[in-house]
């Protein structure tokens, strides 16, 4: 049977958002690392320009960045203590999500039996995970925060999306398992 428009362009797109999704919960795994160590670097660049203003050093002056940008850099990775807890724990649990999606999308686009439910399963879990990383965003109260926030309600959108597409669509071009309805009795 041809395969329908619309499971290629969700079987595609199922898997581009589950393949980036991996990367995406990797990323949130290394990021406390990643934000501590930034914040090293502010604080080193920031005794450096200290100890120029004292040694009145206008070499130095010149080659370090305004003191504004790291003031910026400083509000930027301000975030409260549990909030790197709480990426990790996206991350741990978003590899494995993600994964799934993206075995689900692959499922669909190649037309398998259980396809649309494995799929339903996937993008519930995700707008789950989506909606999860959108309230502890919130509740950061922080720049970094509300960037993920932005991040966080876009898949979330797409994800709505896509559960409607194929809500609305026409399965009839998936195979059926057929269940036999009467049970056979061993003669004794």
């Amino acid at each position: 049977m041809e395969r329908p428009g619309w499971v290629i362009v969700v079987g595609v797109i199922g898997m581009i958002i589950g393949f980036f999704s991996i990367l995406g919960a990797g990323k949130s795994i290394v990021m406390p690392t990643v934000i501590e160590f930034q914040k090293k670097v502010l604080t080193r660049v920031g005794e450096v320009y200290e100890r120029a203003e004292v040694e009145k050093d206008l070499k130095a002056k010149e080659e370090l960045p305004p003191k504004e940008i790291l003031e910026i850099g400083t509000d930027l990775l301000d975030l409260p203590a549990w909030f790197y807890k709480w990426s990790i724990i996206f991350g741990l649990i978003g590899v494995p999500v993600s994964a799934f999606y993206l075995f689900s999308s692959i499922w669909l686009f190649l037309m398998k039996k259980l396809a649309v439910r494995l799929f339903y399963v996937a993008i519930g879990l995700s707008i789950c995970l989506a909606f999860s990383r959108t309230i502890v965003a919130i509740a950061s109260k922080s720049l970094i925060g509300y960037i993920f926030l932005a991040g966080s309600s876009f898949w979330l959108a797409v994800n709505i999306v896509l559960l409607l597409v194929v809500i609305l669509s026409d399965k009839k071009a998936f195979p059926v398992s057929k269940v036999k309805t009467k049970l056979k009795r061993k003669k004794a």
